[in-house]
């Protein structure tokens, strides 16, 4: 919101340590990824051109066609953008929702609000990555074993379907969250994390858990 002449540098500090954290994953140097800053600035601080995206990036100083992969940084003066159409002026608002809503939690936006925001597939990635970041490391895992077994069950209500067995949608998406839940909860994934991630109460989860068997 405010420009001033250290940003770039605070900007390159905070990339530089998101490369670096790579490694505590116990990968080798050469399984580093990229990593690109992105910063959405609503002020001009480049008045002698008008171009609102500035891109940097390590190249060599009499080959610009060599480059070192590793830290690019972006910067998008939001004052120079215009828009044209009504799509773009759309998309801008969207995006600007997000941005602006965001940062009080998923859990705080109304379903109007998410159901606008999920109409775009790139903000709805957005928001999946966003609910992502702020699991702990047994939520994540929980998460990644949770979609494991989403794949699988689709997988399988496909091939009912294709069969002429698949029922009503709603019937169908309730079986569905019944299927992962049993499984997840056979492979050791808590209550509580469950009914956070298939979006059910924990005494919804405890019912269905109860109605088959497992408590």
């Amino acid at each position: 919101m405010l420009w001033t002449d250290s940003f770039k540098s605070r900007i390159l500090f905070n990339a530089s340590k998101a490369y670096v954290r790579q490694l505590d994953k116990g990968i080798e140097y050469k399984g580093l990824q990229p990593v690109y800053a992105l910063s959405l600035i609503n002020e001009i601080f480049e008045s002698e051109t008008s171009e609102f995206y500035h891109h940097y990036k390590t190249v060599h100083v009499n080959d610009n066609s060599k480059t070192i992969e590793g830290l690019q940084l972006i910067f998008v003066e939001l004052p120079k953008f215009k828009l044209g159409t009504f799509e773009m002026k759309k998309l801008k608002v969207s995006w600007l929702r997000y941005l602006s809503e965001i940062q009080n939690g998923q859990e705080m936006l109304s379903q109007d609000l998410l159901n606008d925001l999920n109409s775009v597939d790139e903000i709805a990635d957005a928001l999946e990555l966003t609910k992502e970041s702020g699991y702990t490391k047994v939520e994540l895992e929980a998460y990644e074993k949770y979609w494991d077994t989403i794949r699988t069950e689709r997988t399988l209500i496909a091939d009912a379907e294709a069969k002429g067995k698949a029922e009503g949608e709603a019937v169908g998406e309730l079986k569905e969250k019944i299927k992962v839940i049993k499984n997840g909860y056979v492979n050791g994934i808590d209550i509580a994390v469950l009914a956070k991630l298939i979006q059910l109460t924990e005494d919804e989860v405890k019912v269905i858990l109860k109605n088959n068997g497992l408590i």
